[in-house]
């Protein structure tokens, strides 16, 4: 997650026991793209709905984290982290070969990843697009979690309320920050976005919210 660092500073260790045979090695990363990408390949950035996103990071940082529940609201979160989203997002959106939103590959994944590889010259077959989309859904990675006992995300214990509400899979679902989110905090955030020069028409419902 802390790509391309580990390579310039000398710390990275590929993983071991893994056959990669003719497939391309893909690295991911939450950090903001930097020129340096460029010297490893070409880049993707598949981002979510903004208002979506604070309420999935508010959750996962501040709601389920036993050391941090209650000290802040989802709307203060919200105001206070929207800025560097936006910072973030204009800049990894510039630097992409190709950018995906969320909500497309969530309701048509085989076509949005059919036009994906096809822009990165990357070749593969129908069948093995149609595996890869088996087997990297919600319920699929929701199951993974289970077998694999990292109900709360890499095998971490205690970190998280004891509950099993609380996974690290928690929704996957869009459209969730209409009834979170309050209208002055929505209100607010459009206007960060048109200040900024987004374009909100890459996001659902926004328009609405003028």
């Amino acid at each position: 997650m802390f790509f391309p660092d580990p390579f310039f500073e000398g710390t990275f260790l590929p993983p071991s026991g893994v056959q990669y045979g003719d497939n391309p090695i893909m690295f991911h990363s939450h950090n903001r793209w930097t020129p340096l990408w460029q010297a490893f390949g070409p880049v993707v950035f598949i981002y979510r709905h903004p208002l979506d996103t604070m309420v999935s990071m508010w959750y996962a940082t501040v709601y389920f984290r036993q050391d941090n529940r209650g000290k802040i609201s989802l709307d203060d979160f919200t105001k206070s982290n929207f800025p560097a989203w936006i910072d973030t997002f204009k800049t990894n959106f510039q630097g992409a070969n190709v950018a995906i939103s969320y909500e497309e590959m969530r309701k048509k994944p085989i076509e949005t990843f059919d036009l994906c590889f096809k822009n990165l010259g990357i070749k593969f077959t129908s069948q093995a697009l149609v595996r890869a989309v088996e087997v990297s859904n919600f319920k699929s990675i929701r199951k993974m979690e289970d077998t694999s006992g990292e109900h709360h995300g890499h095998q971490r214990t205690g970190a998280w309320f004891n509950d099993k509400g609380i996974r690290f899979t928690r929704s996957g679902e869009s459209g969730q920050w209409v009834s979170e989110l309050q209208a002055d905090t929505v209100k607010y955030c459009v206007d960060l976005l048109c200040s900024a020069g987004v374009d909100i028409d890459l996001f659902d419902g926004l328009h609405q919210s003028d």
